[in-house]
């Protein structure tokens, strides 16, 4: 059974937050590969693969999609990867937590207006 949303810890804050360029179809992957070595202190070429849990095409495919759209809908996926809640949205926004699913779902809504 999932766990559903509402289940979240609310006191959990994301261990790092990362953006990309949603246009550029190349760069969620990247990121999220990045983003993984930085809150585990491990070099990028020893970070599971992801294709091990999704398939990175097809969401390279999904997020630039959803950015092209002119609708202004948004896409955002969540998974886990060693023991880290990954959360990917069309926004070009990448959290990584530490605490489960929907983990940063208070952090999602401003996540794409804070770049730094």
């Amino acid at each position: 059974m999932g766990t559903r949303l509402s289940d979240h810890d609310a006191d959990c804050r994301p261990a790092h937050r990362a953006y990309f360029d949603p246009s550029a179809p190349d760069q969620p992957v990247g990121e999220i590969i990045n983003s993984l070595s930085t809150v585990t202190d491990c070099p990028v070429d020893e970070i599971e693969p992801l294709a091990e849990t999704f398939d990175p095409t097809s969401l390279e495919r999904l997020l630039t999609h959803a950015a092209a759209s002119s609708d202004g809908a948004s896409v955002g996926l969540e998974f886990t990867l060693g023991g880290w809640t990954i959360t990917v949205g069309s926004d070009g926004c990448v959290l990584v937590c530490s605490c489960g699913v929907g983990c940063a779902l208070e952090e999602r809504a401003d996540c794409g207006r804070g770049r730094e």
